[in-house]
């Protein structure tokens, strides 16, 4: 009778061992503090948004027109900052209008405003005259007065440099050019040396 009382409790001990909740588990050792979930990344959307849309179309009608008043003009460099109306449900201000703001590197020659309006009101729908502002810089290239020093023709600001160099060359030659002389008669006068040396008996 005691035999089987204490078969009873050793069961149900091992029943409330199997039924506990087990601690949780980091890389295999016990910790007495749950690991909290990962946040997931935030998953970005394939198709873009409003505001993407219109930057976008912004973008490439500014390069468009840009590159058509370089071909037209024959300006070095032009920049073209466009800002499209918005006249969608979407928009925060449907009352802006369509603006354009053309930057013009022209060198020495300006070319004609009237023409870069029409051109730039004709290339982009809904810009009114009105709202092109033109943008002009003048870009002189810059000469750099050079000079010799020795066969060697050289810019003003590095002149300096290139004589201490020029300098430092020709001193390396110089001590190059009285090692091998004086090797050279050092040489000569051991076979001297040598060739009246009396045989020996």
């Amino acid at each position: 009778m005691r035999h089987s009382c204490s078969t009873g409790l050793v069961a149900l001990g091992i029943l409330a061992a199997c039924t506990a909740p087990s601690p949780p588990r980091i890389d295999g050792r016990l910790t007495g503090i749950e690991r909290e979930s990962p946040t997931p990344a935030p998953t970005r959307s394939f198709i873009p948004s409003h505001d993407e849309t219109k930057r976008r179309r912004e973008r490439e009608l500014g390069n468009a027109l840009a590159q058509t008043i370089e071909k037209f003009t024959g300006a070095d460099d032009v920049d073209v900052h466009l800002s499209l109306a918005d006249r969608s449900l979407l928009s925060a201000n449907p009352a802006i209008e369509t603006s354009c703001a053309i930057l013009i590197n022209s060198g020495a020659q300006q070319p004609d405003q009237a023409a870069i309006k029409e051109l730039a009101v004709a290339a982009i729908p809904g810009l009114a005259p009105a709202r092109v502002k033109l943008f002009f810089s003048t870009r002189t290239p810059t000469v750099l007065e050079t000079q010799f020093v020795g066969p060697i023709e050289v810019a003003q600001p590095s002149v300096m440099v290139a004589k201490i160099a020029l300098g430092g060359l020709l001193s390396a030659c110089l001590i190059l050019a009285a090692g091998l002389i004086y090797a050279g008669l050092r040489l000569r006068r051991m076979r001297r040396g040598s060739t009246t040396a009396p045989p020996r008996r």
